[in-house]
Protein backbone atom coordinates (compact mmCIF):
# COMPACT_ATOMS: atom_id res chain seq x y z
CA UNK A 1 0.00 0.00 0.00
CA UNK A 2 1.45 3.47 -1.18
CA UNK A 3 2.36 5.71 1.83
CA UNK A 4 -0.30 8.59 2.09
CA UNK A 5 1.00 12.02 2.36
CA UNK A 6 0.63 14.21 5.66
CA UNK A 7 -2.32 16.24 4.93
CA UNK A 8 -3.85 12.92 3.63
CA UNK A 9 -3.69 11.30 7.17
CA UNK A 10 -4.90 14.57 7.98
CA UNK A 11 -8.26 15.16 6.74
CA UNK A 12 -6.76 17.72 4.22
CA UNK A 13 -5.00 19.46 6.93
CA UNK A 14 -1.23 20.16 7.29
CA UNK A 15 0.58 17.74 9.59
CA UNK A 16 2.10 18.54 12.55
CA UNK A 17 5.98 18.88 12.75
CA UNK A 18 7.38 15.45 12.91
CA UNK A 19 3.89 13.56 11.50
CA UNK A 20 5.64 13.35 7.88
CA UNK A 21 4.21 11.02 4.94
CA UNK A 22 5.36 6.92 5.85
CA UNK A 23 6.39 5.70 9.15
CA UNK A 24 5.40 7.97 12.66
CA UNK A 25 8.74 9.38 13.42
CA UNK A 26 7.25 11.57 16.39
CA UNK A 27 9.35 9.70 19.18
CA UNK A 28 13.27 9.35 19.08
CA UNK A 29 15.51 6.98 17.10
CA UNK A 30 18.05 4.26 18.00
CA UNK A 31 20.62 2.61 16.57
CA UNK A 32 18.58 -0.50 15.76
CA UNK A 33 17.96 -1.27 12.05
CA UNK A 34 13.95 -1.83 11.22
CA UNK A 35 12.22 -2.49 8.19
CA UNK A 36 11.60 0.09 5.49
CA UNK A 37 9.60 2.98 6.88
CA UNK A 38 9.79 1.32 10.68
CA UNK A 39 10.18 3.30 13.50
CA UNK A 40 12.87 1.65 15.79
CA UNK A 41 12.85 3.23 19.71
CA UNK A 42 15.71 3.66 21.04
CA UNK A 43 15.22 1.45 24.05
CA UNK A 44 12.77 -0.85 22.81
CA UNK A 45 9.69 1.20 24.07
CA UNK A 46 8.22 -0.28 20.51
CA UNK A 47 4.42 0.69 19.08
CA UNK A 48 3.13 1.44 22.87
CA UNK A 49 5.99 4.62 23.20
CA UNK A 50 4.89 5.75 19.41
CA UNK A 51 1.27 6.32 20.38
CA UNK A 52 2.23 7.74 23.57
CA UNK A 53 4.62 10.38 21.75
CA UNK A 54 1.85 10.53 19.03
CA UNK A 55 -0.78 11.97 21.94
CA UNK A 56 1.96 13.93 23.37
CA UNK A 57 2.92 15.60 19.97
CA UNK A 58 -0.37 16.13 18.32
CA UNK A 59 -2.88 16.14 21.15
CA UNK A 60 -1.16 19.46 22.73
CA UNK A 61 -2.47 21.34 19.95
CA UNK A 62 -5.96 21.13 20.73
CA UNK A 63 -8.56 21.06 23.64
CA UNK A 64 -10.05 17.92 22.37
CA UNK A 65 -6.63 15.83 21.73
CA UNK A 66 -6.75 13.29 18.93
CA UNK A 67 -8.60 10.33 18.44
CA UNK A 68 -7.88 6.83 18.30
CA UNK A 69 -8.31 6.45 14.50
CA UNK A 70 -5.92 9.33 13.96
CA UNK A 71 -3.17 7.73 16.10
CA UNK A 72 -3.67 4.41 13.81
CA UNK A 73 -3.46 5.98 10.52
CA UNK A 74 -0.59 8.02 11.86
CA UNK A 75 0.94 4.75 12.70
CA UNK A 76 -0.51 2.23 10.12
CA UNK A 77 3.08 2.50 8.50
CA UNK A 78 4.63 0.97 11.82
CA UNK A 79 2.44 -2.56 11.72
CA UNK A 80 -0.33 -0.69 14.25
CA UNK A 81 -3.84 -1.82 13.88
CA UNK A 82 -6.54 0.45 15.10
CA UNK A 83 -7.63 -2.38 17.70
CA UNK A 84 -4.18 -2.61 18.87
CA UNK A 85 -3.52 1.06 19.15
CA UNK A 86 -6.91 0.79 21.09
CA UNK A 87 -5.84 -1.49 23.40
CA UNK A 88 -2.86 0.30 24.03
CA UNK A 89 -4.73 3.43 24.49
CA UNK A 90 -6.96 2.19 27.77
CA UNK A 91 -3.70 0.26 29.00
CA UNK A 92 -1.69 4.01 28.81
CA UNK A 93 -4.93 5.36 29.89
CA UNK A 94 -5.00 2.92 33.26
CA UNK A 95 -1.34 3.70 33.88
CA UNK A 96 -2.14 7.55 33.79
CA UNK A 97 -0.19 8.47 30.76
CA UNK A 98 -3.42 9.46 29.20
CA UNK A 99 -7.11 10.75 29.54
CA UNK A 100 -9.91 10.99 27.87
CA UNK A 101 -11.29 14.49 26.94
CA UNK A 102 -14.57 15.18 24.99
CA UNK A 103 -15.68 11.83 24.16
CA UNK A 104 -14.53 7.71 24.89
CA UNK A 105 -12.50 8.56 21.44
CA UNK A 106 -10.61 11.85 22.20
CA UNK A 107 -7.19 11.46 24.30
CA UNK A 108 -4.41 13.59 25.41
CA UNK A 109 -1.31 13.08 27.44
CA UNK A 110 -0.75 13.95 30.99
CA UNK A 111 2.84 15.41 30.25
Amino acid sequence: MPAQGAAAAYGGAAAPSGFGGGAYAGAPTGGAQAGAGAFAPQQGGGIEQLVLSFFQTKGESSESGCTVAEAADALAANGASIDQVRQLVENLVGDGHLYSTIDDDHFKATT
